[in-house]
Order: C-alpha cells, then sequence, then structure tokens
C-alpha cells in the first residue's frame, strides 16, 4: 500500500489531500485499518479491479464510489487507419506547440466547462470551476518537468488541447480536451490521434494515456485507435 500526502491538490482543492494506492498483497485489515489511522480532509483511495471484496468494506467506512480509472497504452509502430471520412477530416486538421505567451488564453478556455466528466467536476463539494483550477495548477506543473503543450486546429481554428511529455522513450499525456463549441462534432479522436503522430515522429516505444469510465467518448476513442488496457482502478474518494 502506498501512503502520498498529495501537496499539489493541497494547492490546487484547499484540503489535505491523501492518495492511497492498493497493491496486490495488501490485506483488506491491512487497509482498513490504515485508513482509520489517517488524518485528512480529502481521501482518495485508488484501488485496483481484481480485489472486488475490498469494495464494500470501503464504502462502510465511508468512502464513495467515482470512477474505474483505465490506464492504457500503444505500442505499435504505425498510426492506427481512420476511416475515410475521419482521414478526409484529418487532412484539414493539426497541431501546433503553445507558446509560453499564450497559456493564459489557454487556462481562460479551460473555465469554459471543458471537462464535464472529471470527478472533481462531478462532486457538489468542488464543481466545475475547482476543477479547472486544478487543471490549471497540473498543466503548470508538468510544464515545468518538461512537458509540452499543443492546440488542435481545424482550418486554422483552435478546437481543442493536449498535453504531452516524453521520457526515456515512452510518451504519455495526462491531459487533453475539446474547447465546448466544438464538442459532438467528432473532433475528439483528433486529440488522440496527433498524439500519436507526435510519438511517432519522436521514435517512441509506447505511448501512455489514462481516461475515466465517465467519459464514454474516451473510452470509444481509445478502443478504436488500438489502445491496450494495461491497468484498471476504482477510485474512491472521502471528504
Amino acid at each position: 500500500m502506498k501512503i502520498t500526502e498529495a501537496i499539489w491538490e493541497k494547492r490546487n482543492l484547499g484540503l489535505l489531500t491523501l492518495e492511497i494506492e492498493v497493491e496486490k498483497n495488501d490485506s483488506l485489515g491491512e487497509v482498513i485499518n490504515s485508513l482509520a489511522s489517517l488524518n485528512y480532509e480529502y481521501l482518495v483511495v485508488k484501488l485496483p479491479v481484481n480485489k472486488p471484496e475490498f469494495i464494500h468494506e470501503l464504502q462502510n467506512f465511508g468512502l464513495k464510489f467515482n470512477e474505474i480509472l483505465y490506464s492504457t497504452q500503444f505500442s505499435k509502430s504505425q498510426l492506427p487507419e481512420l476511416s475515410n471520412i475521419e482521414l478526409r477530416m484529418s487532412k484539414e486538421i493539426e497541431y501546433v506547440q503553445i507558446l509560453d505567451s499564450e497559456i493564459s488564453q489557454l487556462f481562460e478556455r479551460l473555465d469554459e466547462d471543458i471537462f464535464e466528466t472529471d470527478r472533481i467536476a462531478l462532486n457538489p463539494e468542488f464543481g466545475k470551476t475547482v476543477a479547472s483550477r486544478r487543471y490549471k495548477g497540473l498543466i503548470t506543473d508538468e510544464i515545468a518537468s518538461g512537458a509540452k503543450l499543443f492546440y488542435l486546429k481545424f482550418r486554422g481554428h483552435e478546437i481543442g488541447f493536449f498535453l504531452w511529455k516524453m521520457e526515456l522513450k515512452k510518451s504519455v499525456s495526462h491531459l487533453a480536451g475539446v474547447f465546448k463549441e466544438y464538442k459532438n462534432r467528432g473532433f475528439g479522436i483528433y486529440l488522440n490521434y496527433f498524439q500519436l503522430m507526435h510519438s511517432l515522429m519522436n521514435e517512441v516505444v509506447s505511448h501512455k494515456s489514462v481516461y475515466s469510465s465517465n467519459n464514454l467518448g474516451a473510452e470509444r476513442i481509445h478502443k478504436h485507435l488500438g489502445y491496450d488496457i494495461i491497468k484498471s482502478d476504482y477510485i474512491f474518494t472521502n471528504i
């Protein structure tokens, strides 16, 4: 069992936050005893889906189920095939790196209810404003550690963005979103597609991405593009 004081969430949420990651060999008694001894204002527990016997006890402890987080990986050496319609659309889409001077403009766009399926946005204790602030903090931290931001553009118009990072020939996308006025128009697939394109151009051996069970669109896109699910975790919280 890993216990982490999430100091970044103290900044983002204003609460003393602990994150607990239950591991394969942890017993139910050990986990419950540890939870009972902790001091926190916001608790996040990540439970592998192969431990269903923990679910009811965690709920009895006062934790609420939020989502399943799917960790995925794309390890192919070529871009996934698109349908003829998707391919024609992709010809009118490009991605460009966001300059440091443009980040404040992006942050203004994050206040436009982009992340409606996010567990923080869905929690009435927090809501969309706090979720937006949290993602601004995440972006700031990731850029400081070497990540890059990109706009996705359709016919010259900014339609979304993604955050991309490479370490030791492996890449990861921590965050991506389509701007509100372009939602439900089929653009979501290109966020992932151009992440993969950029990864392959940089000769990475694998690209990782995470999505929530609350986001059905992301689930369809990851399956359509051929990502493999490498890990699944139930997420429980208490505040």
